[in-house]
């Protein structure tokens, strides 16, 4: 307290900063309280001493009786600041720069607030909180505060808020020409009616809980707040801020006059009575009660206090008296939200029409998730986000956050989960180039298109070859031409490292190969292969007839077997690898748009490679020496009827595949045409009446 008016006996003086007080017209000081009648009579305090400008943050503090309808009009019950004309006695000039508070206005609420650097119409500029207007008659306790940030008010034991400043409004702006109790500087107002039981002014802007503490003291009793600060101070709201996961620290300042030999005990616990400033003894209802000497701070060690939980705290100071503390209150965070082991969303969804992604998360309540590139819509608000009918537009990668309403501020994001639509994704024709022509069959897909490739080993020409230029043809159209030399073709992702690494939830993967020959060791005529490490390859061996499919870790191979098949014989052959996680984890190898192969492995946690699609050769084995057509990668395992189409369709001359399809299959196709007909019958008729029974008698019909 830096001033403070009691209104002791019949004296109008300040008590604390010697300053004098002037009573104008009627004014008086009776029974302990400034009594004014409401017609030209008020306080005069002694502004310049005061210098309400110097202050850096301010509180003024009365307790006050209205007189019962007294006050209908615009007044303030106190007010620093001054008027454009510069006196009180100019009518109509109206207040400039000034810091007030009242109890009753035109406008019928109370209000404290602040306005500087507006000489035409300071009204419409204030930084102020209304509260209830008191014109009844009884007591009240009113408090306004002031900093370099915000004006707060306080009334009756209630805290009515903040009001972020004006840029305008500064309390170093504030004139103090006049220091006014019962009257404001606009010389239009009238003055206010009542009795003024005590005013006080502090040097710095009081808490919430130091407001209360006030009032519970009342007037007349100017108790001491032993201390200047306290942290965390008092939290008025819900909002949660201290980490109980961590060691807190709570520390306080004390006020200057308070001697270097004091001690202090600090009071801890969840029950808000610790706060009451009624209740002198709450050691009994206290989870911590620690004397820590003169130390001027205490740590409570990490998990001593419960998550979600409000806690109050308090310290008395002995300083030859005993001085109660004022209690403070803070919120402890909830525990920091978390994905548990196995709460993240898939990596990858195949929509089939729909994508699905769900995350599970502990010690959250709230859900949101986006879109990378798109965070500003939120598109589901729960742990479950459905893509209804998904399309190529909505490929690509999404994230859930989740936080809890308690500390929204604490927010932990999911790992980025990919949706795909089941789609063919990547279709290179080699009609002369090596585009991508997926958009040709999937409208919107985006494309990659190929390169030529660099090879560790051996330096090719570096440029692309087609058969048409040697006078040849591919299985349609053109097809790329490779000539065992350190030429391939490689297709970036675009930004993406992973856009073709879709493989563990399913694919097919399908090519024409020409080989003209091989005289020695591996050739890989289509991979995504990181050596040793991740990936898959299609592969050939010089001294081997087939083809082979590896996912290399695990080491897995399917081969398209070896009876009467010859991979390398000049001829065009279409190689097909697919993979199911649906179908038991079914890997299978088919040659010419059949079967031959199948292996099971489960590609679930598969690495994933870095490494480029490559066609026809890569970085570290010489190309093939022959050709590439037709190269297509699906999202998602082809059926055989579908392979065996991709065959059919491609291959005019082809006549039809065999494929089984019924369990059993065909027990009747006697001809293995894969048809029962008339041509089985008539097999059935050369087998009549034959039998195989021993001894022969048993055979007589």
């Amino acid at each position: 307290i830096t001033h403070r008016y009691a209104f002791e006996g019949a004296d109008p003086n300040d008590t604390v900063g010697g300053l004098a007080g002037t009573l104008v017209g009627n004014a008086t000081v009776t029974g302990g309280s400034l009594v004014l009648d409401g017609t030209d009579d008020w306080l005069e305090m002694d502004a310049a001493g005061i210098a309400i400008n110097t202050y850096s943050a301010v509180t003024m503090e009365a307790w006050f009786t209205p007189v019962e309808g007294g006050n209908t009009g615009f007044t303030m019950l106190a007010c620093f600041g001054t008027n454009v004309a510069g006196d009180l006695t100019t009518s109509g000039s109206i207040g400039i720069n000034y810091w007030f508070m009242t109890a009753a206005r035109g406008d019928d609420v109370s209000r404290g607030g602040i306005c500087t650097n507006n000489t035409t119409n300071p009204w419409t500029t204030e930084t102020a909180v209304n509260g209830t207007e008191y014109d009844d008659g009884l007591p009240h306790h009113m408090i306004t505060t002031v900093d370099d940030t915000q004006v707060s008010f306080f009334l009756d034991g209630e805290f009515l808020g903040t009001a972020t400043l004006l840029e305008a409004n500064r309390l170093a702006d504030v004139s103090n020409a006049f220091a006014l109790l019962g009257k404001g500087t606009y010389n239009a107002d009238g003055e206010w009616h009542g009795t003024i039981e005590e005013f006080r002014i502090y040097d710095k802007a009081l808490t919430p809980a130091e407001m209360r503490f006030s009032e519970c003291w009342g007037p007349d009793n100017a108790y001491p707040i032993a201390l200047r600060s306290m942290s965390p101070a008092y939290n008025d709201t819900e909002e949660a801020t201290i980490d109980p996961a961590s060691d807190i620290t709570l520390s306080w300042t004390p006020e200057p006059w308070v001697s270097a030999g004091a001690t202090y005990t600090l009071y801890l616990g969840t029950d808000p009575n610790i706060a009451d400033p009624n209740i002198p003894d709450v050691s009994g209802i206290s989870q911590i009660v620690e004397s820590v000497g003169s130390d001027t701070s205490y740590t409570v060690a990490a998990d001593t206090l419960k998550f979600l939980s409000p806690y109050y705290w308090r310290v008395d100071t002995l300083d030859g008296s005993l001085y109660q503390g004022v209690g403070m209150r803070f919120i402890t965070l909830p525990e920091t939200p978390y994905f548990p082991t196995g709460g993240q969303p898939q990596a990858l969804v195949i929509a089939d029409p729909d994508g699905t992604f769900s995350v599970t998360a502990g010690n959250t309540d709230t859900y949101r998730w986006y879109k990378e590139g798109a965070p500003e819509t939120t598109l589901s608000a729960t742990n479950t986000l459905v893509i209804a009918n998904a399309t190529v537009a909505d490929e690509g990668y999404y994230y859930c956050e989740i936080s809890h309403s308690a500390a929204p501020e604490i927010i932990v994001t999911s790992n980025a989960a990919r949706l795909l639509t089941k789609r063919l994704i990547g279709y290179w024709k080699m009609d002369g180039t090596m585009e991508d022509s997926v958009d040709d069959e999937v409208a919107g897909a985006p494309t990659h298109d190929g390169t030529m490739g660099t090879n560790s080993t051996q330096t090719g020409p570096g440029d692309p070859n087609f058969v048409s230029e040697d006078g040849g043809s591919g299985i349609l159209g053109n097809a790329m031409k490779f000539n065992n030399d350190g030429d391939f073709m490689t297709v970036a992702d675009a930004g993406d490292v992973n856009y073709f690494n879709y493989f563990r939830s399913g694919f097919t993967f399908s090519f024409w190969f020409q080989n003209d020959g091989m005289t020695s060791g591996w050739r890989v005529p289509f991979s995504k292969l990181d050596a040793g490490s991740a990936g898959w390859l299609f592969g050939k061996d010089a001294a081997a007839e087939e083809a082979v499919f590896i996912v290399e870790v695990p080491n897995t191979w399917v081969n398209n077997g070896t009876t009467g098949i010859v991979v390398g014989d000049g001829g065009w052959h279409m190689l097909t690898c697919t993979y199911d996680p649906a179908d038991g984890n079914t890997l299978r190898m088919f040659f010419d748009g059949r079967e031959h192969a199948s292996n099971t492995v489960n590609l679930a946690a598969a690495p994933l490679p870095a490494a480029p699609v490559s066609i026809g050769g890569r970085d570290t084995e010489l190309s093939i020496d022959g050709a590439i057509d037709e190269v297509r990668m699906y999202t998602y395992a082809l059926s055989p009827e579908e392979v065996a189409g991709l065959y059919t369709q491609t291959t005019p001359a082809a006549d039809y595949i065999c494929v089984d399809d019924t369990a059993p299959a065909l027990a009747t196709d006697f001809n293995g045409d894969c048809r029962v007909n008339l041509d089985d019958v008539a097999v059935i008729a050369q087998w009549w009446l034959e039998c195989e029974r021993y001894p022969a008698a048993s055979c007589n019909w």
